[in-house]
């Protein structure tokens, strides 16, 4: 199968569906189909509208050239003109990948209505739509029921290098070491930082310590008010500012820590939380997005309301204080990743629905 993959930036994002996107094509291809990325440029809302009116584009992507032609449905403003153009145009089939739906975010009544109506003609104009999770299936539904042919395959479980390396310190009893947390996310306000900060702080200053994992530069804004809500809270010196890492960086952190939490006040699939699981690490997470399909309450983490700080402070205050029920839900953590698909069965599940179309 030749496909062409159109995405705005390409695959340079480092957002969670930035990685989805990556790993699909990568996984594809080795598989034996070809893949060829075509880069849109970032735009703000308004202008993306009109960028389907390139003809050029829609030369390229149209002729028999390719199979198949992918999109990332977060770019549906400059894609929506470009398929109508395509319809008429190209021989493959469209598929949409659906992360998460501008429709469903946290945005203004009249703003919603706005967004949903052109991500609906935007859906409608796909021949089909592969999901991340059973959210975005869900949310996907309401727009296009039961009209589009659709596929759900999560984030593979296997991306980060090497064994999960579960230490002596996370299964010992008592509390001789400190409780450590992990937040693993860009520093955006939707990722809920400030909720994890609001419920740490809650706790005795003592005991604990938070790695965070993201890019601190993708709103700046949020970050430095994160940062002086630290400062007013006195918790400074417990906290760390990782960055941007790499996947082997990465998995070293994620086998060091304790527990890892999500408390995003939206969020689309639980990516993270399943590499969480491939670590044996259990997962504090709210039930605003993928995460809530992929944690089982009690028994490999905990789920929250967003935006409830109060709890996930009892649930780390439960972790720190008993050692021998976090060794039982790192255990869980660690068997539930086996419930979740390799990036190899995602791709051959995708590219299977593809060539169905």
């Amino acid at each position: 199968m030749r496909a062409a993959f159109v995405t705005c930036g390409g695959f340079d994002d480092l957002t969670g569906a930035g990685v989805y996107d990556r790993r699909l094509a990568g996984h594809l291809r080795e598989r034996g189909d070809t893949v060829d990325v075509v880069s849109l440029p970032r735009r703000c809302y308004a202008r993306s509208l009109g960028e389907g009116l390139s003809g050029g584009l829609a030369g390229t992507l149209a002729g028999g050239r390719y199979d198949a032609i992918i999109e990332d449905e977060q770019d549906h403003p400059s894609l929506l003109l470009l398929n109508r153009r395509l319809r008429r145009r190209a021989e493959g089939p469209i598929v949409a990948i659906v992360h998460r739906l501008r429709c469903r975010g946290r945005c203004p009544g009249a703003a919603r209505l706005i967004f949903r109506r052109i991500e609906k003609l935007y859906l409608d104009s796909t021949d089909g739509i592969v999901c991340d999770s059973e959210i975005a299936h869900r949310a996907a539904g309401t727009l296009c029921p039961g009209d589009r042919p659709f596929i759900v395959a999560y984030p593979g479980r296997d991306r980060l290098p090497g064994r999960p390396a579960v230490r002596d310190r996370r299964a010992g009893g008592g509390r001789a070491a400190d409780l450590r947390v992990l937040f693993v996310g860009n520093v955006i306000r939707r990722k809920g930082l400030h909720v994890l900060v609001d419920a740490l702080a809650s706790l005795p200053p003592v005991g604990w310590r938070l790695d965070v994992v993201g890019s601190l530069a993708a709103d700046s804004r949020y970050a430095a008010a994160v940062r002086r809500q630290i400062a007013e809270r006195g918790i400074g010196e417990r906290i760390c500012f990782r960055g941007v890492v790499g996947d082997g960086l990465l998995a070293r952190i994620l086998d060091d820590g304790h527990v890892l939490v999500v408390p995003s006040i939206e969020e689309g699939s639980g990516m993270v939380s399943i590499e969480a699981f491939s670590r044996a690490l259990p997962v504090i997470a709210s039930r605003a997005g993928g995460a809530a399909e992929v944690v089982s309450h009690g028994r490999d983490g905990f789920l929250v309301d967003p935006g409830d700080a109060a709890m996930i402070a009892s649930y780390l205050e439960l972790l720190m204080e008993n050692r021998g029920y976090l060794r039982k839900v790192s255990t869980a953590a660690g068997v539930s990743a086996a419930r979740f698909p390799t990036w190899a069965e995602s791709a051959e599940a995708v590219s299977s629905f593809i060539r169905s179309l």
